[in-house]
């Protein structure tokens, strides 16, 4: 199966977010509804979906806020990152100093993301 490929864009009305259009890459292109920018909205940076979906079967993006099984609380990441004595590139779960690898069948839940809930941002 190929693998999917999605992004979502998050959408700021007078420098508050308001939702997310997105984009899903396979056979076909498409975005989603409300796309078009108004006078007074902005676009965020691109967020890419990991491929991995939390235990509600909801996607997770570069940005989401997770809950995982060990109870820790962090944000996921995309770039280089330290685990242990090891350095790695991909997608990691930032929590306060700990940064550690988002992986399949990994227990976490979605609890929110930067923009809808900067309160969470870690």
């Amino acid at each position: 199966m190929p693998r999917e490929i999605k992004f979502r864009r998050p959408l700021f009305e007078d420098g508050k977010f308001k939702k997310f259009a997105y984009i899903h890459m396979g056979q076909t292109c498409f975005c989603s509804a409300g796309t078009t920018v108004f006078e007074g909205t902005t676009l965020g940076a691109y967020e890419q979906f990991t491929g991995i979906k939390d235990r509600d079967r909801v996607d997770v993006y570069d940005g989401d806020i997770l809950l995982c099984g060990s109870g820790r609380v962090g944000e996921v990441k995309f770039g280089q990152y330290k685990y242990k004595e090891f350095e790695f590139y991909g997608f990691y779960i930032c929590s306060d100093s700990c940064q550690f690898p988002l992986i399949e069948n990994q227990a976490v839940n979605i609890i929110g993301n930067i923009h809808k809930n900067p309160g969470l941002n870690l």
